[in-house]
């Protein structure tokens, strides 16, 4: 099976790298690269990737995803980590485009459907 991939570069420096399988299966999310975090962090992360993916407007992929960090994003926080992960997988999944360069912000997720969506929905309530 072939693969949909994206190397990001948090601040141009931070690498994560997140693979998507192209064939449907349950939603799952793998890592690589969190050596010392604990496996509760992990459980954390994909928690909070998901979230992050929701709350900018994205749907979870029916795939399983891949994601490696690796040791130079170690300097950013979690948060930066998890928000970089969740553009990786917009973008893999084919939900979002590239950034230029592949440089993402360390503070927040720059891609956003959220509002078009909201505001797709409330169009279909007022014409439905």
């Amino acid at each position: 099976m072939s693969n949909k991939s994206c190397n990001l570069f948090i601040e141009g420096k931070g690498k994560v790298s997140v693979s998507i399988d192209e064939h449907p299966s349950m939603p799952s999310m793998s890592f690589t690269g969190l050596q010392g975090r604990g496996m509760g962090r992990a459980v954390e992360e994909k928690a909070a990737i998901r979230c992050a993916l929701r709350q900018a407007g994205f749907d979870i992929p029916m795939a399983n995803v891949r994601i490696d960090v690796d040791k130079s994003a170690h300097e950013y926080g979690h948060k930066c980590i998890e928000n970089a992960c969740a553009q990786g997988i917009a973008i893999a999944s084919g939900q979002a485009e590239m950034p230029a360069d592949g440089r993402v912000s360390a503070v927040e997720i720059d891609i956003d459907r959220s509002e078009e969506r909201r505001v797709g929905k409330e169009c279909w309530r007022v014409g439905g």
